[in-house]
This record gives C-alpha cells, structure tokens and sequence, in this order.
C-alpha cells in the first residue's frame, strides 16, 4: 500500500503555503450555475495507492472522499458546496491532464463512500451528466459505508464499489 504521505513526498511540487495535498483548476467549460471562468482548489478526504509487485512494479492511485451527507448533493449555485462540484473537479483535472503535473501519475480513479445506497446512485448519475457521452466514467467509484471499513483495508480490494458505468468491480480491476 502507498500512503497518503509517500504520493505527497513524490510530487514534482507543493505550491508555498497550500495543502500538500491540494492542486489548483481553471474551469472554462459551460456547467449549469457556472460562470464562463472559474478557479478553484481540488482536496480529497485522503489519498492512498497500490504498488502491484508482480505486474512489474505498477501502480494504482486513489483521491478518497467520504461523503457523511452533510452537504447537498447538488446547488443552482455553483459556489456553494456540492458534491457535483467536486465531480466537476475531478473530470476537469483528469481532462486538463493535472494529474501528472501535480502528482506524476496519470492514471488516479476517486473513490467515494457514502452513507447510503439512493445517495450513491444519484452521485453516479450526476457524473453521468458530466460526461458528454453520458456512458459514465470508470475513474469513478461508489460505495456504502456498510460495505466500508478502514481497519479492513483487505475489504477495499473486494467488488465492493460501482463504477461511474455502473459496473460492480474491486479496486484492483482496470
């Protein structure tokens, strides 16, 4: 397992004064409540990875949200909290290509754990929305917190979580 520490000792920079864990985004595209520009900071919950020692050393990243359901899932205003805005940051980040040049790695998947099964279903198909193909993307992944546990990381590794397909994988599928 990668720790949230090592992904942040191993990226290329850490902005003066920011979260060492944090990266910034413009956004420029046209989203319901958006204005034409618009800057913002990205901060998952937690980061962790796996390095896979007998597939020639490779590695896969994960940005952790756990969504208790305190905040909406979605505003009319854009600047307010919402888990829709952080779909919006995540897909903008993996569009503009931010991840190898905040963290050198560019293939990251976020995982979000949620308190209820209705409350991941409408989260996947919100990120359905932002997709413009509306087919959903792999990269992200929902799951319970009845499924959950963190002192069993061993359960992470089981088809626990759906990905923004709709298909029911472990975070060890592609």
């Amino acid at each position: 397992m990668i720790e949230q520490e090592e992904i942040i000792d191993n990226r290329p920079f850490i902005p003066k004064g920011k979260d060492p864990l944090s990266w910034k985004i413009s956004i420029q595209k046209k989203y319901p409540g958006l204005p034409k520009t618009w800057s913002s900071s990205v901060r998952p919950d937690d980061a962790l990875g796996f390095e896979f020692l007998d597939d020639n050393n490779a590695r896969s990243y994960f940005f952790l949200e756990v969504d208790m359901a305190t905040e909406p899932q979605r505003r009319s205003n854009f600047f307010q909290t919402a888990y829709y805005k952080k779909l919006v940051k995540y897909f903008e980040s993996w569009h503009q290509n931010l991840f190898p040049k905040n963290f050198n790695f560019k293939k990251v998947r976020k995982l979000t754990v949620t308190t209820t099964e209705q409350r991941a279903q409408n989260m996947l198909r919100m990120q359905k929305e932002i997709d413009p193909r509306k087919k959903g993307f792999k990269m992200f992944l929902f799951t319970t917190l009845d499924k959950f546990d963190l002192k069993d990381p061993e359960l992470s590794l089981k088809k626990i979580w759906i990905n923004g397909r709709g298909e029911k994988v472990s975070l060890i599928d592609e």
